[in-house]
């Protein structure tokens, strides 16, 4: 197969190059020459050897929040602003399994983005951030982060297309255009970078699976939380402290961890655009 593909490549280059007609002469050769090539069925792994090394997994133990995060090449990590919340301090998991201390240094709300800079410089390849916002729905990405469930120290590929684009309403009211991956965008994704395939750029930053609730399921989980009555649970929390849960805050709390488990394939991810601008008003060369 592969001896046919190459034979009828060469016949296509050698007819491209010199077409006779004839009464002898000779067809002018084009200006310019396309530069197409044929997609890989691997191609989304080629990225895999600086992901393993430069996508990072993010942990609060504050507030037992976790999410992804990637190196940029100002030596600042790139993530979600959601995953940082609250904690002005994060352990950083490299790949050699040893954990670094960060600081958060910026933050965006609206747009969902942070910026972290490590206690020490982490010796690594860099991402790359693209140049250009426009990008054609149908695209080829890839996905590098650590899903909740999963425990593996390199980063997990998921695969999927730029399949939309969306108005997203963050906490100040304001409408922002995301990007809708039909990717498997899940709870620990959150900062992780996606790329395009066809140049290993960063494209987005994976901000939220799409797992919308009825507004009265949202009133009803509400309501469990601020029930009072029933059995008290003691709880630990992830930084050693006791907490007590009534029992309709336990029925919520799990009711939510259930639903942050549920597998889909579909999320969203801040846009190229947003993600250049916040670097660039922080002062950072993207």
């Amino acid at each position: 197969m592969q001896e046919q593909t190459t034979r009828i490549f060469t016949v296509a280059i050698m007819s491209a190059s010199l077409l006779l007609f004839a009464d002898g002469t000779t067809a002018q050769s084009p200006q310019t020459i396309g530069t197409s090539a044929p997609l890989q069925t691997d191609s989304p792994g080629f990225t895999g050897a600086v992901a393993s090394k430069s996508v990072f997994r993010i942990v609060c133990k504050e507030k037992g929040i976790f999410g992804t995060g990637f190196l940029h090449k100002s030596g600042n990590i790139i993530t979600a602003a959601h995953v940082v919340d609250g904690c002005p301090t994060l352990d950083i998991w490299l790949p050699d399994n040893t954990k670094m201390v960060s600081k958060v240094i910026k933050v965006d709300e609206n747009i969902d983005l942070a910026l972290l800079k490590p206690e020490k410089h982490i010796d690594a390849p860099a991402l790359a951030i693209a140049n250009t916002p426009n990008l054609q729905v149908g695209a080829l990405i890839s996905l590098w982060g650590f899903p909740a469930g999963y425990s593996g120290i390199p980063p997990m590929l998921s695969v999927g297309y730029l399949s939309g684009i969306d108005g997203v309403k963050t906490k100040s009211g304001k409408v922002v255009a995301q990007f809708v991956l039909n990717a498997a965008v899940n709870h620990g994704d959150s900062g992780g970078p996606v790329l395009l395939v066809e140049t290993g750029e960063v494209i987005g930053i994976a901000d939220n699976k799409i797992a919308p609730l009825s507004d009265t399921t949202m009133s009803a989980l509400a309501a469990l939380e601020n029930q009072p009555s029933g059995f008290v649970y003691p709880a630990i929390m992830p930084d050693g402290t006791k907490h007590n849960f009534s029992e309709g805050q336990v029925i919520a709390m799990v009711l939510e961890d259930l639903r942050q488990q549920v597998q889909l394939v579909i999320g969203h991810a801040v846009a190229i655009g947003d993600l250049r601008a916040f670097l660039t008003k922080n002062g950072v060369d993207p």
